[in-house]
């Protein structure tokens, strides 16, 4: 048996919880009530007790009578005699079990129709069969006829009319378009991720109808979201329904090794099956499915994992992983050449992190790669809570160093949380698996952090979590938000709501992803406590933020060079042919006309203070000219 995520399976169920007497209700995370599920051992239903199934279809079914006294429960995983006669008696009803019918198999095809009876009789859709679903299900009468109603006897035809030539018959509407933009999806996949349980069929549906499948997948917290919120199975299909955008149009291999992942064991014997019925074509098609190959990797074991990538690229190994991480790096370099041509903040994103500049990168980029054994080596060195082992930590991009083929060895490894998309701390940027389409956004946001220096502002030493730090830290999350495209079509100056003290539409939509990820509790708990920062309340300064302000929201590294010497004058310093005078008015005419552009904006009120308190009248009208090109500006 494949090393599966079945503690996984068992802790979403324990994250929805089950009621005593019958179908789930929000246990936040505690353990299953000890008569939840049943895996084995005696059954506790008592027959002819009082309280029976009375219809032909159930009666006398031991499992179905444990259902009905509240000692059982019946759900994905489940097989036998009793799920059968469950989808027979729904299929007698009028609901649909299009893929696999009656089977003796509850999958997800019996838990949508176990949804939607639920739905149409008021229960809570929870998608198992306990004391409440089976009782409904036992009184419910079948949608079709008892017998046969006789057909009448024909009798002699009338005579046909005379054509009488009307007007002409309306033409049908055409069909609404029933697409989704992808804030729209955003917003159906973070409800069906929120209150006591996580509806995965809305999840589905979302993916399927939005008319941007790559605006979703080029989100990285939406990713962890959906990532945190379905397993397995469950999890498998959003992410390939993300590549294909519909059932119909995933290659057969996929469906068969879906089938042989889903329920509660692994089929290994299924999955080497249908990758050794792939084609060249489809095997060369299958070398750049990332989603399958992570779908393997969760499902099967280091021996069996091997001998799956076997049946495609001959066996993944090694050499292979290796292969992988330079690809990764060669994409990335792709990605920054392209950028190099692209707005302002990509031109600028790229610039940064260019090595050869005067002076180096300002950040060190990482490109980090999961090792061919990532999640078994993590185990192997004991790093059992949900790490993998990756590769590309160790010098400056571009890189391909290497690691050590053996499980042994740590060289060049670092554990590191299984996550998607990027990280910044300090003067280090990390790309986890780049993906292309999020490469560009992702670089984007994680320079913003480093280029804006919001370290150097009040409140960012602090303690974590508390309303001065968290104010500082927030800011800086909003600003590269705001700045790294994602939200650009959301408006920026419609007002939410008339009365609600949100400045514009694009704001209210930050704030709002943010606490929706999960990934800014800190931000949630001061909102809601609301205390003061320096005598004002939280919630008016998040509010009040209605636009981002600060050194250098262009990522320029010119702008951060004149920052940064900028900060090494005073008012003490006049001369010109003298450091740090010199220097500065050398970065200064280093500026083009973008940054100047920007620094004499209302953004840029920080830096323009930051030039007013450091520098004497003479030195400032001197720096001040050169920025507004010869013309004293405005804000002087």
């Amino acid at each position: 048996m494949a090393k599966k995520s079945f503690k996984n399976k068992i802790e979403k169920h324990a994250k929805i919880g089950l009621k005593n007497n019958g179908d789930s209700e929000s246990n936040d995370g505690l353990s299953l009530p000890a008569p939840s599920l049943s895996f084995g051992g005696a059954i506790q239903a008592k027959l002819d007790d009082g309280h029976d199934l009375t219809s032909v279809d159930f009666k006398g079914d031991k499992d179905l009578e444990a259902c009905f006294d509240g000692e059982k429960i019946i759900g994905i995983g489940s097989s036998g005699s009793s799920v059968l006669k469950i989808q027979k008696k729904l299929l007698d009803l009028g609901y649909q079990l299009p893929k696999y019918g009656a089977d003796g198999v509850f999958g997800s095809e019996t838990k949508t129709a176990i949804v939607a009876f639920q739905t149409a009789n008021g229960l809570a859709p929870d998608g198992v069969i306990g004391k409440s679903t089976i009782g409904q299900l036992d009184s419910a009468k079948s949608s079709k006829p008892d017998s046969p109603k006789p057909e009448p006897k024909p009798g002699p035809e009338p005579p046909k009319p005379e054509p009488n030539p009307g007007p002409e018959p309306p033409k049908p509407e055409p069909k609404p378009d029933n697409s989704l933009t992808v804030e729209k999806a955003k917003e159906q996949i973070q409800n069906a991720a929120s209150g006591w349980g996580t509806d995965e069929n809305s999840i589905y549906d979302a993916i399927r109808r939005c008319n941007s499948r790559s605006g979703l997948s080029s989100d990285p917290h939406l990713m962890e979201l959906i990532r945190d919120e379905l397993s397995g199975g469950d999890l498998w299909k959003a992410l390939f329904l993300l590549q294909y955008g519909d059932e119909a149009n995933f290659p057969k291999a996929i469906n068969k090794i879906l089938d042989a992942a889903s329920g509660w064991g692994t089929d290994e014997n299924a999955i080497y099956k249908a990758l050794e019925e792939l084609t060249d074509p489809e095997k060369e098609q299958f070398k750049n499915m990332p989603y399958l190959w992570e779908l393997l990797e969760d499902e099967l074991n280091s021996e069996e994992l091997q001998k799956a990538f076997s049946k495609v690229v001959g066996g993944y190994d090694y050499s292979a992983a290796l292969q992988k991480h330079q690809k990764n790096i060669d994409d990335t370099k792709k990605v920054l050449e392209e950028m190099k041509v692209g707005s302002t903040k990509e031109k600028n994103t790229a610039d940064w992190l260019d090595s050869s500049r005067t002076g180096g990168a300002k950040n060190i980029l990482h490109i980090m790669t999961k090792t061919h054994d990532g999640t078994a080596r993590a185990n192997h060195f004991g790093h059992k809570d949900n790490k993998d082992a990756y590769v590309g930590n160790k010098d400056e991009f571009p890189n391909n160093t290497g690691y050590e083929e053996s499980i042994d060895s740590k060289r060049n490894i670092d554990f590191i949380q299984r996550r998607t998309g990027g990280l910044h701390s300090g003067k280090h940027i990390w790309l986890f698996e780049p993906i292309n389409n999020s490469s560009k956004m992702l670089l984007v946001h994680e320079v913003q952090h480093d280029a804006d220096r919001h370290d150097d502002e009040p409140g960012h030493d602090k303690p974590a979590g508390s309303p001065e730090e968290s104010i500082n830290r927030y800011k800086s999350e909003f600003r590269a938000y705001w700045q790294d495209g994602r939200y650009d079509s959301t408006s920026d100056t419609d007002k939410p709501s008339p009365d609600d003290g949100w400045q514009n539409k694009r704001q209210k939509e930050i704030f709002d992803g943010m606490i929706r990820s999960g990934l800014y509790q800190h931000v949630a708990d001061n909102f809601k406590k609301n205390e003061k920062v320096k005598g004002t309340p939280y919630k008016d300064i998040v509010k009040g933020y209605g636009s981002p302000e600060g050194v250098n929201l262009e990522n320029s590294p010119r702008i951060d060079d004149f920052y940064l010497q900028l900060k090494n004058c005073n008012k003490k310093h006049s001369k010109f042919d003298e450091n740090p005078l010199q220097k500065l008015k050398t970065l200064t005419e280093n500026l083009n006309e973008t940054d100047k552009i920007f620094i004499n904006s209302i953004k840029a009120k920080s830096l323009q203070n930051l030039m007013k308190s450091n520098l004497d009248i003479n030195p400032l009208e001197v720096i001040t000219k050169i920025i507004g090109d010869g013309t004293k500006p405005t804000w002087v």
